[in-house]
């Protein structure tokens, strides 16, 4: 029996179906990505435009990203 969205696209998963052991690992991961977006969100420099200097964007990003990281001991 398939859903009209499962008519539509074929990556759509039925709740009826048992997850895979791979489905299971890709939505694991995909948690903890969206974790630590949000946590990066909480420092606002990807929640709003950024205003400041282009040039040490990048700097910034990636220290609030390491401290998030260190956060989690990653």
């Amino acid at each position: 029996m398939t859903l009209g969205l499962q008519k539509l696209q074929s990556n759509v998963v039925n709740k009826k179906i048992p997850l895979t052991k791979d489905m299971r690992n890709l939505i694991s991961f995909r948690m903890k990505v969206e974790h630590k977006i949000r946590e990066i969100k909480i420092f606002k420099i990807m929640s709003y435009v950024y205003r400041n200097f282009q040039k040490k964007y990048n700097m910034r990003f990636n220290i609030i990203a390491s401290i998030v990281n260190l956060k989690h001991g990653c």
